[in-house]
């Protein structure tokens, strides 16, 4: 939400923030999110919930924390 709504700093994975895999970080991510959480909506699309590269091309990332 900081990223979204207050700017920099830029997130170093943007392909991490696009939690409803549609290619674009913006406001529908965070809903998404709390709705997986909160309300019992879709999870995530894959790797989740494991740790590793997305089945597609990936947004920018230039930072991994996949061991």
């Amino acid at each position: 939400l900081s990223y979204l709504f207050t700017g920099p700093p830029s997130l170093a994975c943007l392909d991490a923030a696009d939690t409803n895999g549609d290619r674009r970080v913006d406001t529908a991510d965070p809903i998404y999110l709390i709705t997986y959480f909160f309300l019992g909506g879709f999870a995530p699309p894959a790797p989740f919930p494991a740790c590793g590269p997305p089945l597609e091309v990936p947004l920018p990332c230039d930072a991994a924390n996949c061991p």
